[in-house]
């Protein structure tokens, strides 16, 4: 047991396998949170009840959030399949990973692009909270601190997977949006600038008392304490106390600000707002410079960069045998590995070679282009992809090459 919640408002909580688990008083609102970090940082589900609780309105929270975890996995693997038929629950929070699964990562930065996994995730999920007679809550997260662009994305993924399912939305990515155009010097991201600071999981849980109470957070505690996450094991703390968030007031004033006009915007839209997703955009490499293909042949030398492994340091030497061109790659970076080139084209100022499978770039194959910019140099976008289609993958880097 982890100690009891003020007075009769709220219930005692206890952690079995990786859940929050509480029980309590009839009349509370009874919530399954199902996610992963971004729902158990600074313990969301009970901030959320916390808060309630300070405006009169009992919870009773369970948390099922495995760190990584996409809705795809929780769907598989069951434990919240099975807690949601534990309890009769009034409302259940779906949070998808915070790539929605995909795995995009360009010049380093990743990035989201797809909600191909998340979308049949989210209604199979809908589709089984309706048949215990409960409501579907999306929660529908934040972009990365280093890539806002792709809130739009998150935003139409979540929104029309709601809007399908005729679920409702805790729209925490939109009041994080305003937060963070409005409020630039309130930092919601911990150092990683991806997960919630204590005042990014405070500005989520008010978004979630507008949502399921539509009750405008205004005038709620700015100091919230209850049970602990341990971020090394991500489990309830069970019998701790510790501060979830501890705001300036002001501060605590315009997060409960953002998070009720972040509602009211979509309540406005009838339970949804309509965005248009933008792909992400990949390098753009010039337009080549014309040079005689003989005068490509020799040794090139500078670096790639791709993540997870740049920078790498990147030697290519092109030579042309009878009416063939071939080549030799050599990457160094932790790890090292050189590689014969077969089936080398360059045409119209154009370089392409492909590995099937580096050991240096995660033990993917990899498709190499460049342009000549000069006699001397080339400048090139290098594309690894995973052939797995249930965890899709692809890394995109840049790399430039002087002759030496």
């Amino acid at each position: 047991m982890i100690g009891k919640l003020k007075v009769s408002l709220l219930a005692l909580v206890v952690t079995v396998a990786g859940l929050t688990v509480a029980s309590g008083r009839d009349g509370a609102v009874r919530v399954l949170f199902i996610g992963n970090s971004y729902t158990y940082f600074h313990n969301l589900p009970e901030m959320v009840a916390r808060l309630a609780a300070a405006a009169r309105q009992p919870v009773e929270t369970r948390m099922a959030a495995p760190g990584g975890w996409r809705l795809k996995d929780h769907w598989e693997k069951g434990e919240a399949r099975r807690a949601l038929t534990q309890g009769r629950w009034d409302y259940v929070v779906l949070q998808d990973q915070s790539t929605l699964g995909v795995t995009l990562y360009v010049e380093g930065k990743p990035r989201v692009s797809s909600d191909q996994l998340f979308r049949p995730a989210a209604e199979r999920w809908a589709a089984a909270i309706k048949q215990v007679k409960a409501r579907p809550v999306f929660y529908l997260t934040w972009a990365r601190k280093a890539s806002p662009e792709d809130q739009d994305i998150l935003t139409h993924a979540y929104m029309s997977a709601a809007k399908a399912s005729v679920s409702l939305v805790a729209p925490v990515g939109l009041a994080w949006q305003r937060v963070r155009r409005d409020h630039p010097g309130i930092e919601l991201f911990e150092a990683d600038g991806s997960h919630p600071s204590q005042s990014g999981t405070y500005l989520a849980a008010c978004t979630f008392i507008a949502a399921l109470f539509d009750r405008n957070p205004a005038g709620l505690p700015a100091i919230v304490t209850g049970t602990p996450v341990d971020l090394e094991t991500e489990q309830v703390q069970a019998g701790k106390t510790a501060v979830l968030a501890k705001l300036a007031p002001e501060d605590a004033r315009a997060l409960q600000q953002a998070a009720w006009e972040a509602w009211q915007a979509v309540k406005q839209g009838g339970g949804y707002v309509e965005v248009k997703p933008r792909t992400p955009a990949e390098p753009v490499l010039p337009a080549p410079r014309a040079v005689a293909p003989e005068t490509l042949a020799g040794t090139w030398s500078g670096t790639l960069q791709i993540h997870p492994s740049g920078p790498i340091a990147m030697t290519l030497q092109i030579q042309k045998t009878a009416a063939a061109w071939s080549g030799r790659l050599e990457l160094k970076g932790e790890e090292s590995e050189s590689s014969t080139l077969g089936g080398v084209r360059i045409e119209d100022g154009e370089v392409r070679f492909a590995l099937e499978k580096s050991a240096v770039i995660a033990g993917l194959p990899v498709r190499f282009r460049a342009v000549t910019t000069s006699p001397t140099e080339l400048r090139g976008t290098a594309v690894a992809t995973g052939a797995d289609p249930a965890s899709p993958l692809r890394l995109v880097g840049t790399w430039r090459v002087m002759k030496q």
